[in-house]
């Protein structure tokens, strides 16, 4: 018996997010690979827990 797969649907995959000292998926991808060091201070307006 043989299956004809040209119906089948296909899967879309993606990502997106907000990544540090990067624009884009491809360049935190890229920190990752060289081992760079992204961890900073946070500014003090983004914790303003009052």
């Amino acid at each position: 018996m043989t299956i004809d797969h040209s119906t089948d649907g296909i899967g879309i995959i993606c990502i997106s997010g907000h990544f540090p000292k990067a624009n884009s998926v491809t360049d935190f991808c890229d920190i990752i690979i060289h081992g760079k060091n992204c961890i900073s201070e946070v500014p003090k307006d983004r914790c303003d827990w009052r």
